[in-house]
């Protein structure tokens, strides 16, 4: 019995222990790991509705073929599949909301508003674009916005928005701090109309921020921004206490394994840097609410790192049906677009390319039809003289237009053209200007517009042409690029193309947006006598297929590359 009594108490004693154990090791779990799952978007702009693989409404054949996808209806069913199945959940996105359709045109920031807090983000961090219409357009959303919106880099001496927009937030998942920082590219200063916001190096105030969240006890940090995908890896490679980057900016299509669809894939996803002798993660969304993107990590507290993750963006497809609740509250705006998208305005006889990717990086049909139905408008209807004698036949045969004007866009061949799609072409309301330049000041226009140049982050600063043919090199350095240049003579009684000449003097046609040196045309600011004409870039397109349909401009070698 004794023997009996003793083993009884040897059990308890080993039996507690055991507990003990069990519950230390369940509570060192809780608090020295964390399984986060990270869903995130970038670059939406205004896509509330699914589209297809051409970034257009999706026709009933494109749902039959299951080829619509999208859409904040698809993205909200997917998001409440994630919350329902995982536990701790982080919803970000990367910027540009703003700008892109007919949506945002008549809605501004309301409709976006909507949406996103319906759909419950975490947070988001602003793009370029949500300055747009200044601060009297990015303020409505900050105000409306159920959730933080952040840009750490951006200073203003204006007390609202100092009030509003935040450098970071912290969220807590298992006991274990995660801070997430926003960040936003400096060139929105050229790029929109930040004039009441200055901006600072993204490196410097993440690496003095991260630094900071550390010191207060902060242990995963995360930086969310919109500044493209070079400056997403270097903000990885640099910044020691950076543990993920979520990007936006340059649509960049990450994806490990086959792709799901169309899109060329630029990277894995996640991009893995090690740098800072601990991984960091980038991944972005490409863009336009086509894809959910995806990515389950595990952070180890103790170690201070992330030691495992996993995912993709998610293709919202047929496999994800539409919210009703989502559906409900786009209708309210719905109705209000039916004049816009059942007014036909013009035809196309052919496909008319309009895309980042072609635009942005070489001749697209879209930037001849422009450019040249502006040098056509601007001599039907300016008053400007022309020359002494009587030999212009034109008041500017030269026009030029940066392709970040013209949003991402297609049409199919022989189809009719809207109201809608106008909008949706070149949505600025920017009007243009015409002035005089010498030509060694037209060397530095054409020069800046291959100074940036990446194909897997295009820049709008590319410029399409009217009356001129232009060849470059880049294999060479930034500022001596230009190959060859021809423009065309507007005092010739039969107009030519004579090769540039630095003596010469030359009449243009730009938008006000590059007369005011955007996207780094520092030449414009400098010229004088800016004369301003009286229409915008959507009465352009407006314009142009009303007097010129059907339309069948092609490629025309204005752009090549040696």
């Amino acid at each position: 019995l004794k023997n009996s009594a003793s083993s009884l108490t040897n059990f308890k004693m080993i039996y507690r222990a055991g507990i003990y154990l069990l519950l230390s090791f369940t509570l060192s779990w809780t608090v020295d790991s964390l399984k986060l799952t990270l869903i995130h978007t970038n670059d939406i702009h205004s896509r509330f509705t699914p589209i297809n693989n051409e970034l257009k409404d999706c026709t009933a054949a494109d749902i039959a073929a299951n080829k619509c996808f999208g859409g904040a209806a698809k993205r909200m069913t997917a998001v409440r599949r994630i919350r329902k199945k995982y536990k701790n959940v982080l919803f970000l996105d990367a910027g540009d909301q703003y700008q892109g359709t007919l949506w945002y045109v008549l809605f501004r920031h309301k409709a976006i508003a909507d949406v996103m807090n319906a759909l419950r983000y975490d947070a988001m961090a602003l793009g370029n674009h949500e300055f747009d219409h200044a601060l009297a357009g990015l303020l409505p959303l900050l105000r409306e916005a159920k959730f933080p919106i952040m840009a750490a880099n951006v200073a203003s001496d204006n007390e609202e928005l100092q009030a509003l927009l935040k450098p970071y937030t912290i969220f807590t998942f298992d006991d274990v701090k995660v801070g997430v920082i926003g960040y936003v590219t400096p060139l929105t200063k050229k790029l929109s109309k930040a004039h009441e916001v200055e901006f600072e190096d993204e490196i410097q105030v993440l690496t003095r921020i991260a630094a900071q969240l550390k010191e207060e006890g902060v242990n995963m940090i995360i930086a969310v921004g919109h500044s493209g995908i070079q400056m997403d890896r270097l903000i990885c490679q640099k910044i020691p206490n950076i543990d993920i980057v979520v990007g936006g900016h340059t649509n960049t299509f990450l994806y490990s394994g086959k792709p799901p669809s169309v899109e060329e894939i630029q990277g894995p996803y996640p991009e893995i840097y090690n740098d800072q002798g601990k991984p960091c993660l980038v991944v972005t969304d490409y863009a336009f609410g086509k894809y959910l993107g995806f990515l389950k990590v595990e952070y180890d507290k103790e170690l201070d790192r992330v030691t495992k993750w996993k995912g993709n963006p998610i293709l919202l497809d047929n496999r994800f049906h539409a919210s009703r609740e989502m559906e409900n509250i786009l209708a309210t705006y719905k109705h209000q677009l039916h004049e816009f998208t059942s007014t036909v305005i013009g035809s196309t006889a052919v496909k008319i390319d309009g895309r980042f990717s072609t635009c942005r990086l070489q001749e697209c049909n879209l930037g001849n039809m422009l450019t040249d139905h502006l040098v056509r408008k601007v001599m039907k209807e300016s008053d400007v003289r022309l020359g002494e004698n009587g030999d212009s036949w034109a008041p500017a045969p030269i026009a030029l237009l940066n392709s970040g004007a013209i949003r991402n866009y297609m049409i199919h061949t022989a189809g009719n053209v809207t109201l809608e799609d106008a909008y949706s072409i070149m949505p600025f309301g920017t009007q243009f200007k015409l002035l005089e330049v010498t030509g060694r000041q037209l060397m530095d226009v054409f020069e800046n517009s291959v100074s940036q140049y990446w194909p897997d982050g295009p820049w709008g600063r590319f410029l399409q042409m009217s009356g001129a043919r232009v060849a470059y090199n880049l294999s060479m350095p930034v500022g001596k690029r230009v190959h060859s240049l021809q423009v065309r003579c507007g005092d010739c009684p039969i107009p030519i193309y004579k090769n540039w000449d630095p003596e010469e003097s030359y009449r243009l046609l730009i938008s006000t947006f590059m007369a005011k040196g955007g996207d780094d045309f520092s030449v414009f600011p400098k010229v004088p006598n800016h004369k301003l004409l009286n229409f915008t870039d959507t009465e352009l397109v407006i314009d142009f297929f009303r007097t010129s349909s059907p339309v069948w401009t092609g490629i025309e070698n204005r752009i090549t590359f040696v």
